[in-house]
Order: structure tokens, then sequence, then C-alpha cells
């Protein structure tokens, strides 16, 4: 995907908190890159995936005006 300047994107991310069994784990931040090769960028969206540890993402996506 190519973005013209003034135009944006958005991705998804997701993550199940659950606390059945083990020990919670620390996520204080996130990497995330727009493609393959790009420069990563530090995020903190304060999450608390439990005692999963896993988070799920959407692909990059043009943002709706």
């Amino acid at each position: 995907m190519l973005l013209t300047p003034g135009e944006s994107a958005t991705a998804g991310l997701a993550w199940r908190n659950t606390t059945e069994s083990g020990a919670a784990v620390n996520v204080p931040y996130v990497r995330v890159q727009a493609k393959a090769g790009a420069d990563p960028v530090t995020v903190t969206p304060h999450l608390d995936p439990g005692t999963t540890g896993k988070l799920g993402v959407n692909p990059w996506k043009k943002a709706e005006r």
C-alpha cells in the first residue's frame, strides 16, 4: 500500500486477557513496522495480556476519511 501526503493507515492489535493459570506477562511496549524492512516505531498501548502472552494483529489498511 502506498500513501500520498495527508493520508494515513491503521492496523488492529488484539489480545486475550486470561488469568486461569500461569504467571502474568508484562508487555510495556510494542514495536511496529509499516512494512518489512521499514524502521520500527515503539508504542506504549498499556497492554495486559494476562497469562497468554499472545497478541494478534491485522494488516495495515488505508484509513477512511
